[in-house]
């Protein structure tokens, strides 16, 4: 029976956790906007 080694290989994914965070914040602005935008377009439309 073979003993499998462990692949060890670093990954930077906790130093850049600010740019996950920077990524996903922009994108949640994004869409909130687009929403608030749709909803005040949807409701002039119908008036």
């Amino acid at each position: 029976m073979s003993m499998v080694k462990q692949h060890r290989e670093p990954h930077r994914t906790q130093s850049i956790g600010w740019l996950r965070a920077a990524v996903l914040g922009a994108n949640d602005g994004i869409v909130s906007t687009a929403s608030l935008l749709v909803g005040i377009a949807a409701s002039n439309a119908s008036q």
